[in-house]
């Protein structure tokens, strides 16, 4: 039987902490345990995109270089620079600009692996059937047939209402079914100066002022012990800022962690995340609906029973 190996376990792994002995065991475990290895693979790559936000300023700089050369050739002025150090430094330019590329490849290709657009449907589980997330420039596009678990138990849904009510029934679903949540708890429970100096207790503090975009910038660059708290703030946070896809997002990530307080609330906030982007994500809101309602004693089973009806009146 495998080891139990928690976060901390496979931080270390993925930053050369253990010991020798400690990685050939922990090694060993990823050769038989497929969901150790699964969430190996979603913190190797939450981390890498974590790691391109905060190159995003790198590629500005690359920009105005590429003005700067541009510039020079186009003016007669003597350069600041010997043409022997103009040409290094061109050459080192040129040569940056293809690897930040390769990176932010590398970037979107782990960002897949975490949300699992690669996933063959032979590895999906058995009650939920994730779709792509869609992305703000493409949300106008249509949205890739999710086929439920049990069509037959979904009703057909009434034509379609003008587009002035549809906006106002969507808008009152979303009020009625929005979960607020109240982080001024991880404030309270701060005994020490150095447990609000992180950026997650500043995050929340901003959060709690209403400075969301803020709050946003400290979020995109968490701390390794408080990733699941990270995700969860920032996932309200892009709803304030009516990010709906990208709070979807990380909502959904929940499901890639085997132990999590957030894991059942979060599946709720993947809903009302869901009614804010209707009705293009109607049918994966009805997918997530089916799998809360396939439980009798999930916590937010009346709730997701009466947003049923609501959508097949």
């Amino acid at each position: 039987m495998n080891p139990i190996y928690d976060f901390e376990d496979i931080d270390d792994y993925l930053h050369d902490r253990m010991s020798e002995s400690d990685q050939r065991t922990f090694e060993q475990a990823l050769e038989t345990d497929a969901d150790l290895t699964q969430r190996v693979e979603a913190l190797r790559a939450e981390t890498k995109v974590f790691r391109l936000l905060q190159e995003e300023h790198l590629f500005e700089q690359f920009a105005a270089w590429e003005k700067e050369e541009e510039d020079q050739k186009k003016n007669t002025l003597t350069p600041t620079l010997s043409s022997g150090g103009a040409k290094v430094v061109s050459i080192y330019r040129r040569w940056l600009i293809p690897v930040a590329a390769a990176a932010t490849l590398a970037g979107i290709i782990a960002t897949g692996i975490t949300l699992g657009w690669f996933r063959s449907s032979a590895d999906e589980p058995a009650i939920v059937k994730t779709a792509p997330v869609i992305s703000e420039d493409t949300a106008k596009k249509p949205t890739p047939a999710l086929q439920p678990e049990t069509p037959t138990n979904i009703a057909v849904e009434n034509p379609a209402l003008p587009p002035d009510k549809a906006a106002a029934f969507y808008a009152a679903l979303g009020k009625t079914n929005y979960m607020d949540e109240d982080f001024s708890g991880t404030l309270m429970g701060a005994g020490h100066e150095e447990d609000t100096a992180n950026n997650y207790t500043k995050a929340v503090k901003l959060y709690g002022a209403g400075q969301y975009k803020a709050a946003l910038k400290l979020l995109e660059r968490p701390d390794s012990t408080q990733l699941q708290e990270n995700l969860y703030l920032r996932g309200y946070t892009y709803y304030q800022l009516k990010q709906y896809a990208k709070a979807e997002q990380d909502f959904r990530m929940f499901r890639t962690f085997r132990i999590s307080d957030r894991k059942v609330d979060a599946i709720w906030c993947e809903v009302f995340c869901l009614i804010q982007q209707l009705p293009a994500s109607r049918k994966r809101l009805d997918t997530v609906l089916q799998e809360i309602t396939a439980n009798p004693q999930h916590t937010y089973y009346q709730r997701a029973q009466t947003l049923q009806k609501a959508l097949h009146k």
